[in-house]
């Protein structure tokens, strides 16, 4: 019996022998298979780059032939065009050769007219508001800049209506503002181009070359004023200039040479005119005046773009938040599905003992006290894949932590960023913020000014001005304003006569409210005066064309007739009233900054 097991356990032993060598020999077998097919791969792969390359020198061969026939039509294109431009010039000089003869004389008659020296002296500003004045040569410097531009359409189009327009609005602002700083020579100037640029518009006159030349002239020498203005150096009065704009708005010719150097010099008084406008204004109204601070001009494009950016970095981290918080979702999955894998492999472990301790109470009851090596191996590999699984399990959740640490900072960092970008963001939008009541000033002379001219009594009260407004706003709003303390004193208050007949107080009173609804700036200027004249109204628009006899229309779209370009109630033109131009100003602007 003995024999017998010890040849049962040699036959055994050589059996697990040669199953082993049968598995060593597969597993060669397989490595060898393995390294063929890896061999294979790397020959495939070499023939695909090989093939890559070949194709990719046939396309940059197809590319580099394409661009040179490309440069060679453009060549072609370029020297197509360069005839054609010879062409057109040719055209344009035999055209210019045509004009030579008329636009000689009419440079000689305007170098006459436009003709003007200024004194060599500095301006008087012992009378003068020199802060205003800065004031006013800043901002007709632009308004004159951008007229340049509408000249140029006018010049390509002189029918156009609409560059006309736009420089009899530019004009009437500049002659408001000039007249306020007691610039009178540049205001008289820009009246008498105003009034030319009206005769225009209702169709009194038409607009020449002499009238666009001289128009070009006009604008050059109000450059010209606003500069030694700027300087401090006094201007003459263009007199000639004012007489050949009035002359060309009545449709009378220009004078010739002889008689423009035969007209008497203008006085001396008038060389030096802008020393005396405000000699009776108090200084009351300015005692109040905060101490100034110290402010840094900078370019408004280039805070603007800064605003952008600070705008793109919230958009930025909104979209980071966003996909952090996907991230974040994607760490629970994680974390749910490391927990389940835990789980499984607990249940795996205590089945896998469950059925190995089973087994052996099966072989134990049937009497069978032999054991199988080969099975105890299978069960030793099964419990080892159940713990490496495990230990892939623990690996998974250290890095699944260390993931929430990373993730936690920057959950961290980003709450940071996010406060420092809404601060940044902030801080530059309070950049663009100025308050109300640095206009005040202002507003109060223009006031007293037309209230001094129409002999009225009229003060000015304000509600909110402490408020802030972005500046661009403002300044854009600094001339509707001004145009509507004009009309308020022209067409709303009364004079002191009839204001004691109508049981008020003589000193009229002109109210400028300013409050936030939301996000929106609101500004009211009222007065308590007799209000609209509707029926003046109603009149001038039948005469204009603008509203047939008897047409019935409610209270406010008849109001609204004013807003209407050139419409005016006034029966006579004057400094403050009479052009209709002042409300259209108001209504354009507005509109334009997207109120209503």
């Amino acid at each position: 019996a003995e024999r017998l097991e010890a040849e049962r356990l040699e036959a055994e032993r050589l059996e697990a022998e040669r199953l082993e060598a049968e598995r060593l020999e597969a597993e060669r077998l397989e490595a060898e298979r393995l390294e063929a097919e890896r061999l294979e791969a790397e020959r495939l792969e070499a023939e695909r780059l090989e093939a890559e390359r070949l194709e990719a020198e046939r396309l940059e061969a197809e590319r580099l032939e394409a661009e040179r026939l490309e440069a060679e039509r453009a060549e072609a294109a370029r020297l197509d065009a360069q005839r054609m431009e010879a062409q057109r010039l040719e055209a344009e000089s035999e055209a210019q050769a045509q004009n030579t003869a008329a636009d000689t004389a009419v440079a000689a008659l305007l170098a006459r007219v436009l003709a003007n020296e200024d004194p060599d002296e500095a301006l008087d500003t012992s009378r003068l508001d020199e802060e205003l004045l800065d004031i006013f040569v800043e901002e007709a410097g632009d308004l004159l800049d951008h007229s340049d531009g509408l000249l140029a359409q006018l010049r390509q189009a002189p029918d156009a209506r609409e560059p006309v327009i736009g420089l009899q609005r530019d004009l009437h602002t500049i002659k408001g503002g000039a007249r306020m700083a007691g610039a009178f020579t540049i205001g008289e100037l820009g009246h008498a181009m105003e009034s030319l640029l009206e005769a225009v518009v209702e169709q009194r006159c038409e607009l020449d070359r002499t009238g666009i030349g001289l128009l070009e002239g006009g604008f050059d020498r109000l450059h010209a004023m606003v500069t030694r203005v700027g300087e401090r150096r006094a201007v003459a009065m263009p007199q000639a200039l004012v007489d050949a704009f009035n002359a060309l708005a009545h449709g009378r010719a220009l004078v010739s040479g002889e008689e423009v150097e035969s007209a008497p010099a203008p006085a001396r008084a008038e060389l030096a005119p802008l020393s005396g406008p405000l000699a009776d204004l108090g200084i009351d109204d300015d005692a109040t005046i905060r101490a100034p601070q110290e402010q840094v001009r900078i370019r408004a494009d280039l805070l603007d773009r800064l605003v952008n950016y600070a705008g793109e970095v919230a958009i930025y981290r909104a979209r980071l938040e966003q996909q952090l918080g996907a991230f974040r979702a994607a760490m629970n999955e994680m974390e749910q599905t490391n927990a389940r894998l835990r789980d499984q492999l607990r249940r795996l472990d205590i089945e896998t003992e469950a059925q190995i301790i089973a087994r052996f109470q099966r072989e134990g009851d049937a009497g069978d006290v032999t054991f199988d090596p080969l099975e105890l191996d299978r069960f030793s590999t099964l419990q080892q894949l159940s713990r490496g699984l495990g230990e892939s399990a623990a690996d998974m959740t250290s890095l699944q932590q260390t993931l929430d640490d990373l993730t936690r900072q920057y959950e961290t960092l980003l709450l940071q960023q996010s406060r420092v970008s809404s601060e940044l963001q902030e801080g530059l939008m309070r950049t663009r913020m100025v308050p109300f009541d640095a206009l005040v000033p202002r507003l109060r002379r223009v006031l007293r000014q037309a209230a001094q001219e129409t002999g009225k009594q009229v003060q000015l009260k304000l509600d909110g001005s402490q408020g802030e407004l972005d500046r661009n706003v403002l300044e854009r709003m600094t001339a509707p304003l001004e145009h509507m303390l004009r009309n308020a004193v022209a067409h709303g208050v009364e004079t002191p006569e009839q204001r004691r007949r109508s049981n008020k107080r003589e000193e009229g009173t002109v109210r400028i409210a300013v409050r936030r609804e939301g996000s929106e700036v609101v500004l009211e200027v009222g007065d308590d005066g007799s209000g609209l004249d509707r029926g003046a109204i109603r009149r001038r628009a039948v005469q204009r064309g603008l509203l047939r006899e008897g047409a019935v229309l409610s209270d406010s779209d008849l109001d609204a007739l004013i807003f209407e370009p050139g419409f005016s109630t006034a029966d006579e033109v004057s400094r403050l009233a009479g052009r209709g131009v002042g409300m259209d100003v108001v209504a354009s602007e507005v509109r334009q900054l997207g109120g209503s």
